[in-house]
């Protein structure tokens, strides 16, 4: 009997194992609704090929999913009938039925309930770093708004930047240290963000939001000091080393799977490092990190465009963060400026492709209707800001009616954008008090037990005589 145990016990692990990999790769839904990637099951192969031409079923007929395992189950029985005996075609296709409805069954339960509210560490998520990234880009808008030629005859008081530096460090410090607090206590779900195919991107923005801070900081402040930029670098290097190197290589994470807008966030951290560290006046290293970021861009940009099928579907409400388009080009266009010492040609080409990207996402208005206020919307302010301070930039080169007209335009318009949603946040966190829903996405959960761990129980007393 022993020996019979090992092989049995040795079989659940292997179809524990392969049910895992399927209910990855078998059931997967977007924001249209369900869709079946490839799996060798040949009676059910159209479905399972993932065709673009598919109807997507909405979330409401989910359960009809459950009529794969319909056919094959009467076909063993209509088989064992015809043939006379339970044989080996009837078990095969016994034995398909039973494999798809463990695959449609969920191996993970949610340990918390669904309708009562988490604890709020929670349902603090990494994408609250948003807030920073918006406030913070202000800080340095207005500073920039003060010293710039193009801008001078608006006699922008020192005072606006003062006060979005001052809001942004008191928001830094308090997102920071509430999200420190969620990896202390609840780790597991800073894991699953982690891992997750959007929130990974915003475990860029903290860092950047710092980099904003630096580079918006008051004047007069004297020389702040290199070692600023190397430790905020360092993390953002490190974070490029792993999120790239699962672009490259990683199956389940290569960049044809988890490409979506968000990804963006991890190749802005290298062109607003650059930016800053030209203006400290370093020279190699902001070249580096300005070309790494552009290497990347490149190849981001196009497998975005491709839309292709594999890609990761973003739900309705998190279409704001497609305005992420705008913000590399932005930014590596401020950066390249300042590493050449002059908005020149190569700045000028990425600053018009940012302005064509963000004009064609205004225009599409239906795009961004239909879904209530989230944390999402945070991923308005920061490209328009960056959009806004390119226009500034571009106006000291090309200085004439027109530019300056734009530049204050879209001035006015981020500032009165970032202050809207500001002002939004704070009524939906204190008055409504629904900013933080449950998480469900990253839920910390339980897994069911497996066939394997049953058997490994079972096996003493069955051992015994």
């Amino acid at each position: 009997m022993g020996p019979r145990l090992a092989v049995l016990n040795g079989g659940c692990r292997g179809v524990a194992w392969s049910w895992k990999r399927s209910c990855r790769r078998i059931w997967r839904t977007s924001d249209k609704g369900p869709h079946v990637l490839p799996h060798p099951y040949p009676t059910s192969s159209t479905l399972e090929r993932r065709l673009p031409t598919n109807v997507q079923l909405p979330k409401e007929l989910h359960p009809v999913f459950f009529l794969f395992v319909a056919a094959p189950s009467v076909a063993s029985m209509a088989w064992a009938r015809i043939s006379g005996e339970f044989n080996s075609g009837a078990k095969l296709a016994y034995f398909v039925a039973m494999f798809l409805y463990a695959s449609l069954v969920s191996t993970e339960v949610v340990v918390l309930p669904k309708d009562e509210l988490w604890p709020f560490l929670l349902r603090f998520p990494i994408s609250a770093f948003g807030m920073c990234l918006g406030v913070s880009s202000q800080a340095m808008l207005w500073k920039t708004l003060e010293t710039e030629p193009s801008t001078a005859f608006l006699r922008v008081h020192p005072i606006a930047n003062h006060v979005f530096w001052g809001v942004s460090v008191a928001l830094t410090l308090l997102v920071f240290v509430t999200y420190l607090l969620k990896v202390v206590f609840y780790f597991e779900a800073v894991r699953r963000e982690f891992h997750h195919p959007v929130r990974v991107n915003f475990f860029f923005a903290p860092w950047i939001a710092c980099l904003f801070l630096v580079k918006g900081v008051p004047r007069p402040v004297g020389e702040i000091h290199h070692v600023v930029w190397y430790f905020l670098m360092v993390p953002i290097l490190c974070l490029d080393l792993k999120i790239y190197g699962q672009w490259m290589s990683s199956g389940e994470r290569r960049l044809s799977k988890v490409a979506n807008p968000s990804n963006h966030l991890a190749v802005v951290g290298n062109f607003v490092g650059a930016l800053l560290g030209a203006r400290m006046g370093l020279r190699e290293l902001p070249i580096f990190f300005f070309a790494v970021g552009l290497a990347h861009y490149t190849v981001l940009f196009v497998t975005l465009y491709q839309r292709l099928p594999t890609n990761v579907q973003l739900p309705k409400e998190l279409h704001p963060v497609f305005f992420l388009f705008v913000a590399a080009p932005s930014v590596a266009s401020m950066a390249w400026a300042r590493i050449s010492g002059e908005f020149n040609s190569g700045a000028k080409l990425a600053y018009f492709v940012a302005m064509f990207l963000y004009a064609s996402l205004v225009v599409r208005v239906n795009l961004f209707r239909g879904f209530r206020f989230s944390l999402a919307w945070w991923a308005y302010t920061f490209p328009m800001t960056s959009v806004a301070l390119a226009t500034v930039l571009y106006a000291s080169e090309v200085d004439n009616m027109v530019t300056r007209t734009l530049a204050v335009g879209l001035s006015v318009l981020s500032a009165v954008t970032v202050t809207g949603v500001l002002a939004t946040t704070v009524y939906h966190a204190f008055v409504t008090g629904d900013l933080f829903p449950n998480d469900v996405s990253i839920a910390i959960t339980r897994r069911k037990p497996k066939f394997s761990k049953i058997l490994a129980h079972l096996r003493p007393s069955r051992a015994r005589p």
